[in-house]
């Protein structure tokens, strides 16, 4: 699709479409230099480029978006990206060196980009097919320039499923800190020691102190952020780097309940001598709350 620059008004970039640009374009590994996006007198999202610079455009109709987006639910900020992440695919896979027409080929390839992209940014395939199912996006019958929804949809699929297949459990999502592959095909997880704050569509994820290690036992997430402690009762076996075997240690001190200490045997807390609990019967019933002994 290879267009002239050629604009029929004044427009302005929109600052929350170059903020989810930028994040496209990183994650496809482009110079978000290299690329403007701008409102514009089009139809509906172009790619195109100005023959008199390296810069490449992506030109979008304001209304056209809010039309598209009023119908897309929870999965709005998914839909911009898909469009702005399709748009991309035209340049990434040189469509206007190709011919001066869109045609459906163009399309689905454009489409398939996409989803690769979003899969790599931790949407779920739906959250990736959120737009292109979208009655201002395609049609069931197809026609014209752009393939029948059902297509469309498959294509991201096809695109989503070839990044996301080929990751082991555990492997970080490109573009969000912390957040990795889960055991369960097609979820994205909190790293160790990590909980999310949001899950959608951001993926923020927080160190949260106190939670337990998801495979070393005893192990929990420290005060501070990446550093790990024991239970209560239990100290780091070894001192290696990244060593997270832990053995009990009987008359370890238990830091938040003073006079409270590890017993003999394994998992069990007892009284320093001179004290007893408050709560003879269930200990735990009063926070392990202590007092002299009579």
């Amino acid at each position: 699709m290879r267009h002239e620059l050629i604009l029929g008004f004044s427009f302005t970039s929109n600052d929350e479409a170059r903020q989810v640009l930028d994040k496209v374009l990183s994650t496809a590994g482009f110079l978000p230099q290299r690329f403007e996006i701008k409102a514009a007198d089009v139809d509906n999202a172009l790619a195109c480029e100005d023959h008199g610079s390296s810069i490449r455009y992506i030109l979008f109709n304001p209304s056209w978006i809010r039309g598209l987006t009023a119908g897309a639910s929870n999965n709005e900020y998914w839909t911009r990206v898909g469009i702005l992440a399709h748009e991309v695919g035209h340049h990434a896979l040189n469509h206007y060196l190709e011919g001066d027409e869109s045609n459906p080929r163009f399309e689905l390839e454009a489409d398939e980009f996409a989803g690769a992209i979003m899969a790599k940014m931790g949407a779920t395939v739906r959250q990736a097919q959120s737009a292109f199912g979208l009655p201002g996006m395609c049609s069931q019958e197809g026609g014209g320039d752009h393939p029948k929804c059902a297509d469309r949809i498959a294509a991201v699929a096809k695109g989503w499923h070839t990044f996301y297949d080929n990751l082991a459990p555990g492997t970080p999502i490109p573009s969000h800190p912390h957040v990795i592959a889960c055991q369960e095909k097609g979820k994205w997880c909190p790293d160790a020691g990590y909980a999310f704050v949001r899950r959608d569509p951001n993926f923020t994820a927080r160190w949260l102190p106190g939670k337990k290690h998801p495979s070393a036992a005893h192990v929990i997430a420290g005060d501070k952020e990446g550093a790990w402690s024991t239970e209560p009762g239990y100290s780091f076996a070894n001192n290696v780097p990244n060593d997270l075997t832990v053995r009990w240690q009987p008359g370890k001190a238990i830091a938040s309940h003073p006079h409270v200490v590890a017993c003999k045997e394994e998992g069990k807390l007892c009284t320093e001598p001179g004290y007893v609990w408050v709560n003879q019967s269930n200990p735990w019933a009063n926070n392990l709350d202590v007092k002299p002994a009579p």
